[in-house]
């Protein structure tokens, strides 16, 4: 019924149109009234309008994808009446991937847009070294996180609502100093450790930074070479005679 109303607006505008122009042409040559000019330039005009407003609607009648891509998922049927907002066909392009997740408000001022990060795609077999390439500026009230992205590069091997593992660097240092962390004792004075000065134990008070990875960023109290002593550092004391069994460098 649209198309046919369509293909009799469009009729009458170029009917309209015709009349418009033999009316200026008279005009042009001082023939006919001045009303006549303007009925038939008015009667264009409202043609054209009422031909403009059922295109509109018939577009709204048309579905467009906003991305490229290849059809999945198909939930509608020929001649069904379909509103707003409905999800009825899922489309799948898998030349721009990415990964999202939420990381805990704990990281918001360490990670933001631009922090490397190293994706492990298990189902793959397969890792990505690139680059955060969103971070949500707003915490999440419920969760207490905030989302990211990640864009992905196009592999064959990788496919929609796969699951992956991020490895976020939060902390970077041009240049540490890092110790396994159990080589580390705690009292009320502070954090210290043992090193061995020609085989006796001397205590060190020490300052952590960062500890990942069952390691820690050692800030102050070691210097490069020192003898760390870590298997039985928790039953030493100061002044102890060591035995070293096996150097680490």
């Amino acid at each position: 019924v649209l198309r046919q109303q369509i293909l009799q607006a469009e009729a009458q505008v170029e009917l309209t149109r015709t009349l418009f122009q033999r009316q200026k042409n008279l005009w042009d040559q001082k023939i006919g009234t001045e009303v006549q000019f303007l009925q038939a330039q008015t009667n264009l005009q409202s043609t054209s309008k009422q031909l403009s407003a059922l295109r509109q609607q018939s577009d709204m009648y048309r579905i467009k994808s906003p991305i490229n891509g290849t059809i999945e998922q198909m939930d509608l049927k020929l001649g069904e009446a379909v509103g707003p907002g409905v999800a009825g066909i899922g489309i799948v392009n898998d030349a721009n991937l990415k990964v999202k997740a939420n990381v805990p408000e704990s990281y918001s001022s360490s990670v933001s847009t631009g922090n490397k990060v190293k994706i492990l795609i298990p189902d793959a077999q397969d890792s990505v070294v690139t680059s955060v390439s969103f971070a949500g500026k707003a915490i999440d009230p419920v969760s207490r996180s905030f989302p990211i992205e990640v864009k992905l590069p196009t592999r064959s091997n990788l496919r929609p609502n796969m699951t992956a593992v991020l490895r976020i660097a939060d902390y970077t240092a041009g240049s540490a100093l890092a110790i396994p962390v159990k080589a580390i004792q705690k009292s009320e004075n502070g954090d210290y450790v043992f090193i061995n000065v020609n085989g006796v134990a001397k205590q060190k008070v020490i300052k952590q930074g960062k500890i990942s990875g069952g390691r820690s960023e050692i800030l102050s109290g070691l210097t490069a070479g020192d003898q760390l002593i870590v298997e039985g550092a928790a039953d030493i004391e100061d002044g102890d005679k060591v035995k070293v069994l096996q150097g680490v460098n």
